[in-house]
């Protein structure tokens, strides 16, 4: 009955996630429009407030790349198969699971083989899998430790 009960809560927190991300990017829209805003002005700043936008506008892209991984993530499963680079899905998940490895001072280093073939899968499911294999490393992982994520072909 308790594995009932938290696949229930893990049920409703995905569906939170996806409602909370999907009312953040509003705000954040005007956000990053207002920022474009003091941008094209630039010339009437210094430096160091230029700096401050142009830094501001990267941290509003990487909120707006990790909030449509996270909306992507959350809709329902595509039994659809395609062609599709495992790096990139890779990739995806490192930026999903970013957060929680920031809260523990944790680095995720990627060692990814240029060279591998597009596979045919279903790129939620190898998603969805990538994602509870690092969140699981973050969680049994020690705070200021290293987590290394490698691709590669072997035969």
């Amino acid at each position: 009955m308790t594995d009932k009960v938290h696949d229930n809560k893990l049920q409703i927190l995905g569906k939170l996630a996806a409602s909370l991300s999907h009312e953040i990017k509003n705000p954040l829209s005007v956000l990053k429009l207002n920022l474009d805003y003091l941008k094209m002005s630039k010339e009437k700043y210094d430096d160091e407030t230029n700096e401050c936008i142009d830094a501001s506008l990267e941290a509003a892209d990487i909120i707006n790349k990790l909030i449509h991984n996270t909306l992507e993530f959350s809709r329902k499963n595509k039994s659809n198969f395609d062609d599709y680079r495992i790096n990139d899905i890779i990739e995806k998940s490192v930026q999903i699971t970013h957060g929680n490895a920031h809260k523990k001072n944790i680095q995720i280093k990627l060692n990814l083989s240029p060279d591998l073939p597009l596979l045919f899968v279903n790129e939620t499911k190898i998603l969805q899998v990538l994602v509870n294999i690092i969140s699981n490393s973050i969680e049994a992982s020690p705070i200021s430790s290293t987590i290394f994520v490698k691709s590669f072909l072997n035969n």
